[in-house]
């Protein structure tokens, strides 16, 4: 009867054991989705707070898969047409026969006027941008204000040496946001959030940083 009762007893255990392990895995399964619907619905309300804003980003890189429903204009080819300036200047090369009945290149110029946004953001994610490129950007922020972020310690590296600051070992930036007027700031997101930019927590502070910019969101 005692060894009986000892089985038993050994069962039950066995039973609580498993129990308490199913209810815990449960619990923390309802406590990651409710987390993740959480965080979902903070990113959804962050952009439906600037979705009426007259803004647009221009990103030079890859633009992460949770921003690619704001007003962004991935720029592969970073020239005037493809920036916020008012304006760009077009060349066209005609062939004309000149009075020795040769022929020879006439160079003409116009320029085309275009719509820019109210609020204009620059973000560079990738290296290898010339001092012309930089150049053009700051064209921009000159003529409309607009923002120039930088991302990830190599881009924040390369802009650093363009502008002739330190960029030593012991020169800790990741992120940079560059105006005209002197706005400059280092280190405007989180370290793990500028080196991950595919990660919801950069996502949250890009956002977050869009809403303290623009003033319709107030």
């Amino acid at each position: 009867m005692k060894k009986l009762n000892f089985w038993i007893y050994i069962i039950i255990l066995a039973l609580i054991v498993v129990g308490l392990f199913v209810f815990v895995k449960y619990s923390n399964s309802i406590f990651e989705s409710l987390q993740k619907t959480e965080t979902r619905n903070e990113l959804t309300q962050l952009k439906e707070n600037i979705a009426d804003a007259d803004y647009k980003i221009y990103w030079i890189g890859e633009v992460p898969e949770r921003l690619k429903d704001l007003k962004i204009e991935q720029v592969t080819s970073i020239d005037e047409k493809h920036l916020p300036l008012s304006y760009y200047t077009e060349e066209n090369i005609t062939y004309i026969t000149n009075e020795f009945g040769k022929d020879a290149k006439q160079y003409e110029s116009r320029d085309i006027y275009q719509d820019c946004p109210k609020y204009s953001f620059i973000v560079i994610s990738r290296e290898g941008l010339t001092d012309e490129d930089r150049q053009l950007f700051e064209r921009c922020s000159r003529e409309n204000g607009t923002y120039m972020i930088v991302l990830g310690e190599g881009p924040v590296k390369e802009y650093r040496d363009y502008l002739l600051k330190d960029t030593g070992i012991t020169t800790d930036i990741h992120s940079m946001q560059i105006t005209y007027s002197g706005d400059n700031r280092r280190n405007i997101f989180s370290k793990s959030s500028a080196d991950d930019i595919n990660s919801v927590s950069f996502s949250k502070e890009f956002l977050a940083y869009l809403n303290a910019k623009l003033p319709s969101v107030h």
